[in-house]
């Protein structure tokens, strides 16, 4: 006699969300044929552009998905001779990145001197051990819109220094400059 009757669908689906990261886990079908499950999904309800088979486990890992998109998944069960049961209930996830959302501290103890046609610019290195980098604000006004040094348009990024050097700004004019420095998540601190 063949076997035409799928196993239940699988129940109580559970998801937790990551960094590009969802988590499914689901109530274990009791089929004494079981042979494997199919999750489902795709960034659409219901309309599944992907899937994959787990076998021996009732969870799993997904991951290279997009942050901030939602993603909608479903699970079916599968018995030994290839009867699939009805998609569960859908759940829908969006994978989102947690962490480090500190800003590092506001660069401190800028110096500005002219020098032999140069402007040198000096502040006190920070301290956060993400640190990255320096965002160098030059120009006319508190605006900061400068266009003319030789090393480019503010703001000017910068590794992980306590000095610059800017070239080719007018002698006599008033300039207003700024340091910002960021971190390796891009967190950014105040000017």
């Amino acid at each position: 006699m063949v076997d035409t009757v799928p196993p239940p669908s699988p129940s109580e689906i559970s998801v937790s969300c990551g960094d590009q990261l969802v988590h499914l886990w689901w109530n274990k079908v009791t089929a004494n044929d079981l042979d494997h499950y199919v999750v489902y999904w795709g960034t659409e309800p219901r309309n599944y552009s992907n899937s994959i088979i787990i076998n021996g486990k009732n969870e799993i890992y997904i991951s290279g998905l997009e942050n901030n998109r939602p993603y909608y998944f479903a699970i079916s069960a599968v018995d030994s001779s290839g009867n699939e049961s009805q998609l569960s209930s859908e759940i829908t996830a969006m994978p989102i990145r947690y962490g480090d959302l500190n800003p590092p501290g506001i660069p401190k103890n800028l110096t500005v001197s002219y020098e032999n046609g140069e402007v040198h610019l000096r502040w006190t290195l920070n301290n956060e051990p993400d640190l990255k980098g320096y965002l160098l604000y030059y120009g006319t006004t508190p605006e900061f819109k400068g266009t003319e040094a030789e090393e480019g348009n503010s703001p000017i990024e910068l590794d992980k220094v306590n000095s610059f050097i800017l070239h080719n700004l007018t002698p006599g004019v008033n300039y207003y400059f700024a340091i910002q420095a960021f971190d390796k998540n891009n967190n950014k601190s105040e000017i």
